[in-house]
């Protein structure tokens, strides 16, 4: 070991400044690799700490349409818990409870994530989360029972023992029988309070999140096909019309649910961070070897030395590989140190809550050990090989060894993998870049600024309640407009129809119904009618309906649309029948994955009710000062319901985060693909002027000038680099033309990009060149030349 730390040290400080560029870049592309890897390890592993994960599952299905519910009636429950189906051993039914504000000795608080289940759930035997304080199998057994997590517990009880402890709702009591830790990141559920409501599943028919734990080895697409052979449901329009058992630990990647609780992973942002990872790996470590390589193939004579003395082939494939590793084996430290200060900053980006495991996790200890001892491998098998075979007068003649030996196209393969890595990865990264620019300014059809949405609307009661609340805002001169109806981001199935004219049914279409000021609070265009009018002068229950520009363009309609008439839902119970009294222009009611559908929307003189969401319009830019004046206005009218709101124009960006978070790690890691590439060509060619130092000597004597001595240096590297843009180039449009594929509105990928980043990527290898050529010439040729 002594021996082995000595020839570490002694190899390092021979060539200390190439030594530290390589292991300075090898750190800090395993540390941006690392990163990558941890959050791929947590997304991937979403609800596998439950032990019985494997068995779990939730019972998805579509009923009258082509989208997925993840609520569904709980009639099929109850028909698999009747002792027909020996597959199910247990269920929970989940709901998620209105918001409410809770009360302890007067500490009140609003209370958004609560959850509600019936006295007696399995929950606690279906979920593993760990139990602080009460009795882990009785803990919802009681009617009214509340179990809180630790954070919940802290913010009402402070240091007192929350067990036994009564919150309050409105009349209701709820008893604490529990603590819970708070939920890890990487679970699907999200709540603070799980309740027991006793009332809850004696209705004849609710929707709820019905999750199954079956028997070991049963066959899952058979009990599918008997859920779906069920005649149990309520009604027409709660029968199933297909239906998925999704196991437990796919939910958050794969699950389609639209309505109750969908998939909130991003399958293909994982793909691409991982891809990212991949190239960030493969430049760091052809960085790395090709810098070492032209290291240990400077040890010819060193070599030759050895082989002089006696030492064997393989004692001398033993030795180098020792010293290899002791080069590689440097970076831990640097890596332990940068990973401990980089992860931090990596949960804050992405709102996660990753462990440091490389120190924790033997997986990641020996893992990590096992891949540097890999790369100390891969490192010296070339140069070990290459030089325990050279005849030992050719080893002693001069560094030219390296070239003798082959090592020129190993070292020229090298720095070709690393340029095609290099324009992969920076050419994707700028397109990708550039279609979240795209999707941040793209024209939405609306106008989101200023405008203020209160996501619980239906909580304000009844209709006459919204009109009381409109009025009181409407006299603030902060406010200039109040609407209710829906925004971009709410989930809504399409409805049947047959438009006027043609025989053909289709099932695409988008219906709601809002208030007249909707359109001028969303800043909405009306391009045919004057439906104000119409809505103004019809009777009670008169439908007045405007359909969007999508709808005319594809039935023809663009001449004369008025007075269209439209059938909804057409041969059903349910039919209905509207005309159309204006057109509005297209705007997005989902996001930029997808396309502009036919849309109906429809207004009555008489609303019975507040449909989704209140819209407010703020007349001034402190959207702080408006919230505090609706906040005021809210609570006249219902004091114990919590107001929920949010700014549209924040929402409308959160529609894209996993994507501008792909966008800005691809650029970030192509700046440190070009860091590294560049430290690499940094000390490369630091060795091979070294190396060819009296070649360019004699030359320089001879009257050859700085520019062409860079020639010299750069003829077979403009090769290597146009060789390397061109399959970098189809490689990164490969890349990004498949992740654009998930967009129905997208970027165009010019084509002027790909010259300009095989300018830049020369302009760098020459600037390199150059500032590397010209200290050199500055030297005196004499000591050169005396060298060898």
């Amino acid at each position: 070991m002594r021996i082995f730390i000595h020839l570490t040290i002694r190899n390092f400080l021979k060539s200390a400044g190439l030594n530290t560029l390589n292991i300075l870049g090898l750190s800090v592309g395993l540390v941006a690799t690392l990163l990558i890897v941890v959050y791929a390890d947590h997304e991937y592993h979403y609800d596998q700490f439950h032990q019985q994960s494997s068995n779990i599952f939730r019972m998805e299905g579509k009923t009258n349409g082509d989208q997925w519910f993840s609520n569904l009636g709980v009639e099929h429950v109850r028909e698999l818990m009747a002792g027909a189906y020996p597959e199910v051993e247990k269920r929970v039914l989940l709901n998620n409870a209105p918001k409410a504000f809770l009360e302890y000795k007067g500490r009140r608080f609003a209370e958004t994530d609560i959850i509600q289940t019936n006295p007696g759930s399995d929950f606690f035997e279906l979920f593993d989360f760990k139990v602080l304080e009460g009795n882990p199998e009785t803990l919802l057994d009681e009617p009214h029972a509340m179990v809180i997590t630790k954070s919940t517990a802290k913010k009402y009880f402070d240091a007192e023992s929350p067990i036994g402890k009564v919150l309050s709702y409105d009349t209701l009591k709820f008893k604490v029988t529990g603590v819970i830790e708070n939920l890890p990141t990487d679970t699907h559920l999200d709540f603070d309070l799980i309740y027991t409501n006793p009332a809850l599943y004696e209705r004849e028919h609710h929707h709820s999140q019905t999750y199954l734990q079956l028997v070991p080895d049963v066959n899952v697409t058979q009990l599918e096909e008997k859920i779906l052979a069920m005649d149990v449901a309520l009604n027409e329009f709660h029968e199933l019309s297909d239906v998925q058992l999704m196991p437990l630990s796919d939910i958050y990647l794969e699950s389609d649910a639209a309505f109750g609780a969908g998939g909130k992973g991003d399958p293909l942002q994982l793909k691409v961070f991982l891809i990212i990872g991949a190239l960030i790996l493969l430049i760091s470590i052809t960085n790395y070897v090709n810098l070492s390589l032209a290291i240990y193939l400077g040890k010819g004579r060193a070599v030759g030395i050895r082989k002089v003395f006696g030492e064997s082939k393989r004692q001398l494939v033993t030795s180098l590989f020792y010293e290899s590793l002791g080069m590689v084996l440097l970076t831990v430290p640097i890596i332990l140190i940068g990973f401990s200060f980089a992860l931090p900053a990596l949960n804050i980006f992405l709102d996660v809550n990753l462990e440091n495991k490389l120190l924790t996790s033997p997986i990641y200890i020996f893992g990590g050990l096992g891949f540097l001892v890999f790369i100390g491998f891969i490192t010296v098998i070339y140069p070990a090989f290459a030089l325990s075979n050279t005849n030992v007068n050719l080893l002693m003649k001069s560094k030219s060894a390296m070239n003798i030996t082959g090592g020129t196209k190993y070292r020229n393969g090298l720095i070709f993998l690393q340029f095609i890595l290099l324009f992969t990865l920076g050419i994707s990264g700028w397109f990708m870049n550039q279609q979240i620019r795209y999707l941040d300014n793209k024209d939405m059809g609306f106008d989101a600024g200023n405008v203020i949405k209160i996501g619980n609307a239906f909580e304000i009661g009844s209709y006459d309640n919204y009109e009381v609340l409109k009025t009181q805002l409407q006299s603030h001169p902060q406010i200039s407009g109040v609407a209710f109806g829906p925004m971009i981001g709410d989930g809504m199935a399409p409805l049947t129809y047959k438009p006027e004219g043609s025989d053909e049914t289709y099932e695409n279409l988008l219906s709601y119904g809002v208030d007249i000021d909707y359109f001028d609070v969303m800043g909405m265009d009306i391009t045919h009618g004057n439906f104000k009018d119409d809505l103004l002068s019809s009777e009670d229950g008169q439908i007045v309906s405007l359909v969007n520009h999508s709808f005319i363009n594809r039935y023809g309609w663009q001449d004369d649309p008025l007075g269209k008439k439209i059938t909804l839902r057409p041969g059903t119970e349910n039919e209905l029948h509207r005309k159309v009294s204006g057109v509005f222009k297209d705007f997005h009611f989902y996001t930029l994955k997808e396309k502009i559908t036919p849309q109906i929307i429809s207004l009555r003189p008489d609303p019975q009710f507040v449909n989704t969401n209140i819209l407010i319009r703020s007349n001034t830019d402190n959207l702080q000062e408006a919230v505090s004046i609706i906040q005021d206005e809210w609570y006249k009218i219902q004091p114990n319901i919590p107001m929920e709101y949010d700014l549209m124009e924040e929402a409308v960006k959160r529609l894209y985060d996993k994507e501008r978070q792909t966008g800005q790690i691809s650029i970030t890691f192509s700046v440190l693909a070009i860091g590294l590439s560049a430290l690499g060509l940094v000390g490369f060619m630091i060795y091979i002027i070294g190396l060819k130092s009296k070649e360019l000597t004699i030359r320089k004597v001879l009257g050859a000038s700085l520019v062409r001595i860079i020639g010299v240096l750069n003829q077979d590297l403009w090769f290597i680099v146009l060789s390397a843009a061109i399959l970098g180039s189809l490689f990164s449009y490969w890349v990004v033309s498949t992740w654009l594929q998930d967009y129905a509105y997208a970027i165009e990928m010019s084509i002027w990009v790909y010259p300009i980043a095989l300018l830049l990527a020369y302009g760098l290898v020459f600037f390199i060149t150059a500032i590397r050529s010209a200290k050199w010439a500055s030297t005196n040729p004499a000591l050169t030349l005396n060298e060898e």
